[in-house]
């Protein structure tokens, strides 16, 4: 059922731009992931986290946690994000994505 509202119609395409914004920022693939966590915590929070993961990189970035090496932008925010939604509550999304990702990948071609 479509909806009449560009109110709404307006309000799904910031969202898409904001999504879309801060991937390219982060230089993150998973869109759909950064999608779930978009609606999870909010704009207002989800623009905190992507500002906070660009102030973390502008400064001495994050290392993994054995220490091994830096974190990705994208990292970073996941990082972050798994911190402001919860660890198992986060582990249940990223889990949910991959599931989805490999059910798409299993799909036979129409062509």
């Amino acid at each position: 059922k479509g909806s009449n509202h560009p109110k709404e119609e307006s309000a799904g395409s910031a969202l898409h731009d904001q999504v879309k914004e801060a991937c390219t920022e982060l230089n993150e693939n998973n869109k759909e992931l950064v999608a779930q966590i978009h609606k999870r915590v909010g704009s207002d929070k989800f623009a905190d986290l992507v500002k906070e993961t660009l102030s973390i990189e502008a400064s001495e970035g994050m290392k993994t946690a054995d220490g091994s090496r830096r974190r990705t932008p994208g990292g970073v925010f996941m990082y972050l994000a798994s911190n402001e939604i919860g660890k198992s509550d986060f582990n249940r999304m990223c889990s949910a994505n991959r599931k989805a990702k490999r059910k798409l990948k299993q799909k036979p071609s129409d062509s």
